[in-house]
């Protein structure tokens, strides 16, 4: 079940770069969740909206 999740996560940050919310720059998590450390991998928003 936590392949799913880690899927879900994964795709909802690509899709919100994408469509411009969050920066090129950030970074997607590919592995466990609970081994996500957003000081690592921080979601950047874009400043040019």
């Amino acid at each position: 079940m936590d392949i799913i999740r880690t899927n879900a996560l994964f795709n909802f940050v690509q899709q919100l770069k994408h469509i411009g919310v969050l920066a090129t720059e950030t970074r997607s998590h590919s592995g466990k969740i609970s081994e996500y450390n957003s000081d690592a991998k921080p979601w950047v928003l874009r400043d040019d909206q």
